[in-house]
């Protein structure tokens, strides 16, 4: 794989009721980063792949299932 590829779901294979679950990422970023992280101690977490996953979008569905089951 070459470093300045891109990472991403296929076109194809996403849509309105299969949208994407990650990000598109620089895989040549993401190498580099995660090979410097890996030999010290940092502040912070190193680099992960769930780093670039998509925060879930609710469906109205999901939020009236939610709302019925609401005891009040």
């Amino acid at each position: 794989m070459q470093l300045n590829s891109v990472v991403e779901p296929l076109a194809e294979m996403t849509n309105e009721r299969n949208p994407a679950k990650y990000k598109a990422y620089n895989w040549g970023k993401f190498f580099v980063t995660r090979k410097l992280s890996n030999f010290k101690k940092l502040d912070v977490e190193n680099i992960q792949i769930y780093h670039f996953k998509k925060p879930k979008e609710l469906k109205i569905d999901d939020v009236v299932s939610r709302v019925e089951n609401l005891v009040v």
